[in-house]
């Protein structure tokens, strides 16, 4: 099957995080250990300063969030171009 638009393919990106996600629950559900789920974004985040974080996600799309001081500022999002 082709896609016919970026945004049948992200919602197959998203389908496949929420199986993984639950898929990690569970084993740590069964083996009594914590689980903690965080955006690649805000792993690599810096914890003081700003940070403009910017990752290619296909099709002349990008995928952006902004963190202050650890914090996000702005939810990561889409753009069809990065934003100077």
């Amino acid at each position: 099957m082709r896609w016919t638009s970026s945004r049948h393919a992200r919602a197959g990106i998203v389908h496949r995080r929420a199986i993984g996600l639950a898929t990690m629950q569970g084993l740590a559900m069964a083996l009594g250990k914590p689980v903690c789920a965080m955006s690649t974004h805000e792993a690599i985040a810096p914890p003081a300063g700003e940070a403009t974080i910017v990752d290619d996600a296909g099709r002349g799309e990008y995928y952006v969030s902004y963190y202050f001081d650890g914090r996000e500022g702005r939810r990561p999002h889409w753009r069809s171009r990065a934003a100077g």
